[in-house]
């Protein structure tokens, strides 16, 4: 069964909600006030001409909503949806948790529907190799950061056969020169990367060949920002099967399965808890933007 994610609507909050909201989306989504701006921007222009100018001019532009009790309007996929969660899930009442899954919501129709680095007008040498770094070389160096680290004990002294085409070499690798070599200009170049299990991530969420797997970065941030939240809110790091089935209905709510490339499949649950395992063993951190695109990390691999 798939989910039905479209048209998108525009929900109004009140300011002083995304206030009490603000930290959590901070901290556990890793989105700021300055990636909300235009909907703030938005809402004070449309009541500037209804509000005294003294206090147009002369406030913060979200103080200034919450002292005139206005709201912000956020994107967001069927609200109804949202409001069946609310009573469900029983957290009508927990406004710092319910109103961060909808601004996470906003934010993520956002960065997915707005044009990609690839639709701005570069210099032609920049977008070729961005794409040669992008498409080919981050893989390899992928790759081979967790064939060189993926050790269980770091061989030391030995010997090392390289093989191109009809030739092949034998070399000694005395101290572990060569491994040591490429890590460090792997170290330099591979940003993002500390180790085997942050490659191995990056390589299942963009390069894998199955089906969907590109998604599994929001997928990812999802999940992970949720799990940070029911644990604040609850207090308590037991996985349990509610947070599950919460983390299960958004995920369809927003399109994405976590299993089988298919909604409502008996793993689901099973699937989310090990994710979410994951994630708290990487301690993984929200990164929205890709900065592996951008021209300097690429510039001189």
């Amino acid at each position: 069964m798939k989910a039905i994610t479209e048209p998108i609507y525009q929900l109004p909050l009140p300011a002083s909600y995304y206030q009490i909201a603000e930290p959590y989306l901070n901290k556990y989504f890793n989105i700021e006030r300055r990636n909300i701006n235009k909907q703030i921007f938005a809402a004070v222009a449309e009541s500037s001409e209804q509000i005294p100018s003294e206090d147009f001019y002369n406030q913060d532009h979200l103080e200034f909503l919450i002292k005139h009790d206005l709201k912000i309007e956020f994107e967001v996929y069927n609200p109804q949806i949202i409001s069946e969660w609310l009573k469900i899930y029983n957290i009508t009442e927990k406004v710092e948790f319910n109103t961060t899954i909808i601004i996470a919501t906003h934010f993520y129709i956002q960065i997915t529907k707005a044009p990609s680095l690839e639709d701005n007008d570069l210099e032609r040498v920049y977008m070729e190799d961005r794409d040669i770094y992008k498409h080919y070389v981050r893989p390899d160096m992928l790759q081979l950061y967790s064939f060189i680290n993926d050790w269980k004990k770091t061989p030391t002294e030995a010997p090392i056969t390289i093989i191109c085409g009809n030739k092949k070499l034998q070399l000694d690798n005395k101290s572990n020169w060569i491994f040591t070599a490429i890590n460090n200009h792997l170290e330099q170049y591979l940003r993002g990367i500390k180790n085997v299990d942050q490659a191995q991530l990056e390589l299942e969420e963009k390069y894998s060949k199955k089906t969907g797997r590109k998604s599994n970065k929001f997928q990812n941030i999802l999940i992970n920002g949720i799990d940070k939240l029911f644990q604040d809110l609850t207090n308590n790091t037991e996985i349990s099967n509610e947070q599950c089935r919460f983390v299960r209905d958004y995920l369809k709510y927003v399109d994405m399965p976590i299993s089988e490339e298919e909604f409502d499949h008996e793993d689901d649950i099973k699937n989310i808890r090990s994710r979410i395992r994951y994630l708290r063993k990487l301690d993984y951190q929200a990164n929205w933007i890709d900065e592996n695109n951008l021209p300097y990390a690429f510039e001189y691999w």
